[in-house]
């Protein structure tokens, strides 16, 4: 949806007038023209709109939206493609977590996703606090190896001044595999079906996880 919105100086803080909104990027822009048709912007800058929208604050995405949501799609696992399905939250998140249990830093296909993850929200200027990639402990485990592996990818494709803190998880005797795949924020998440790594030649299915289930991922992998 195209918002009638002019753009501000670049030296300048939008001004609203009587007849329209000054909004920045921690709003959400909901038009209440034909509200059945639930249109929602979630804006990359600040500007003005006209009073046919409504804004919201930034909290607005996080609780009980009244706008219609895509909750659930089939991408083409290219890089680009498993970000872009859940990217209006993911620029927007303090706090990520990357959970696949196959996740290897050593594969090509693995590490090309996340390290074109990172690399885009550096260039959005992403407010990110807290990054972690949960996967599950290698059979043949090698503190060593795993360290290497890790620093080699993080030399090549994590931001200076950045921390990425890694989690093995170990499954218990009495069950309990890990073989979902998720990323998580802190207001919301997705469900990847098929994982997190790029593979030109598969589709995966990504579902919007509801409130109670991610409250659940996030009590469940200790990110509390």
């Amino acid at each position: 949806m195209k918002t009638t919105a002019t753009q501000p100086s670049p030296h300048a803080l939008p001004t609203a007038s009587n007849s329209t909104h000054a909004f920045t990027t921690d709003h959400v822009l909901y038009s209440k023209l034909r509200p059945n048709l639930n249109k929602v912007v979630c804006p990359d800058e600040p500007g003005i709109c006209t009073t046919e929208y409504e804004l919201q604050a930034g909290d607005f995405i996080k609780s009980a939206p009244p706008y219609r949501r895509i909750r659930q799609c089939e991408v083409q696992r290219l890089a680009n493609n498993l970000i872009d399905v859940g990217w209006p939250g993911f620029r927007r998140a303090k706090e990520i977590y990357v959970i696949d249990p196959y996740f290897n830093p050593a594969v090509a296909k693995f590490g090309e996703v996340l390290g074109t993850f990172l690399t885009r929200l550096e260039r959005n200027k992403s407010q990110l606090k807290r990054l972690e990639v949960h996967t599950r402990l290698p059979q043949e485990y090698c503190a060593n190896t795993q360290k290497g592996n890790w620093q080699h990818w993080a030399n090549s494709h994590l931001p200076s001044n950045w921390k990425l803190k890694i989690v093995h998880w170990q499954p218990l005797n009495t069950g309990g595999r890990m073989h979902a795949r998720y990323i998580l924020t802190d207001f919301g998440g997705l469900d990847y079906n098929w994982g997190t790594d790029a593979d030109p030649q598969e589709y995966t299915q990504v579902s919007l996880l509801d409130d109670a289930f991610w409250e659940h991922l996030y009590q469940r992998f200790w990110l509390l």
